[in-house]
């Protein structure tokens, strides 16, 4: 038997609704947390801190001049380490959030969704980025000729048409929490998704574990 394995942070909105759908339909859900980090997740998974150390070398190497790190608080930066274990050894990245006009990634979704493409584009791994400004899908595409600005290269993509999702067992589900009333929208693509890859499986999309 396949075990469907989503991973995510546990966080209100976007990391809640992956968890959520997720177990509806059948899936082990991982939400890696830490001590003292406030979430209402079923599926907590809490990081030692030996491990948070450990990603700090990964966090550092997506900072820049906007998105500094360490900050000044070790909250904020053991959720920057948490981000590195979501996206990292899965087979496919889900992200939901905003492009700026800049075509950088708004708020701390930035974190995850850089960290997986540096580190996963290298082993063929994709990152799929649900746009909110214009509500479509993206591909994150390394040196070619699709770009936004600031070197950020998307091109507009449909999963649903173009993902084998019969090859997934694991996938890393994140997203904003801004979501400035968009939750019926992400919910609607988060489910569309999961159905997708369930019944890519074999199994039925009616089967729950509520």
């Amino acid at each position: 038997m396949i075990v469907m394995i989503i991973k995510t942070g546990g966080a209100v909105k976007t990391d809640m609704f992956f968890e959520e759908i997720g177990l509806k339909y059948g899936c082990e859900v991982i939400a890696y947390s830490f001590e003292g980090h406030d979430t209402q997740s079923k599926c907590r998974e809490n990081l030692t801190n030996a491990q948070l150390h450990h990603a700090k070398e990964f966090v550092s190497q997506v900072a820049n001049k906007k998105h500094k790190f360490p900050t000044k608080s070790e909250y904020i930066n053991n959720l920057l380490c948490r981000d590195y274990y979501i996206v990292n050894d899965v087979d496919v990245v889900f992200a939901f959030g905003w492009i700026n006009h800049d075509g950088s990634i708004s708020g701390g979704t930035y974190w995850g969704v850089e960290m997986a493409h540096q580190a996963l584009y290298t082993q063929g791994v994709r990152v799929y980025f649900f746009n909110l400004t214009n509500c479509k899908w993206n591909l994150y595409v390394k040196d070619t000729g699709w770009m936004l600005e600031n070197n950020y290269n998307w091109k507009i993509y449909d999963p649903f048409k173009e993902v084998d999702f019969s090859k997934i067992k694991t996938m890393a589900g994140i997203g904003t929490r801004d979501t400035r009333g968009h939750d019926f929208l992400i919910r609607n693509e988060i489910e569309k998704l999961i159905v997708k890859w369930v019944e890519s499986h074999g199994k039925s999309k009616i089967q729950t574990i509520i």
